[in-house]
């Protein structure tokens, strides 16, 4: 493996062990976008529950995992 893409990939297995996982309980908000993308931009492993896949932070591209919660 070529020395930079060794660096790259210790970096990513390192940053990986510290990281913390979130759970957002109201994907329903529009401001569930924004705590999404803000808790993701410092390095956490974002998971939100909606009660439907067309609530906002359901579709949020900032989520590492999303799930349908029942109501």
């Amino acid at each position: 493996m070529h020395e930079c893409a060794r660096r790259h990939y210790n970096y990513i297995a390192i940053n990986t062990l510290h990281m913390k996982r979130i759970l957002l309980l109201n994907g329903e908000n529009v401001q569930t976008i924004c705590v999404a993308r803000s808790l993701r931009q410092d390095g956490n492993y974002v998971i939100v529950f909606a009660n439907s896949k067309v609530s906002s932070g359901y579709v949020s591209r900032y989520n590492n995992e999303k799930h349908i919660a029942p109501d």
